[in-house]
């Protein structure tokens, strides 16, 4: 019995381990996209700027809801 419980426990501290990764990625990523979008409306946007903003946006939505 103290055994399941040790696993339990294991598992939601991963768990919240592997949410608390998710949400400095997102964060990390959302940074990212302001200063792209910070230069296209400074007109410093580098060619692909908006390729890129659309592909961490993807990534941020992976991130969000996985699945």
């Amino acid at each position: 019995m103290p055994e399941a419980r040790l696993r339990k426990a294991e598992a939601e501290a991963q768990a919240r381990l592997d949410a608390m990764h998710a949400r400095v990625e997102i964060e990390s990523k959302l940074r990212d996209i302001g200063q792209l979008i910070y230069g296209e409306r400074t007109g410093r946007a580098a060619p692909g700027d908006s390729e890129v903003i659309d592909r961490l946006v993807e990534e941020i939505r992976a991130l969000e809801f996985p699945g």
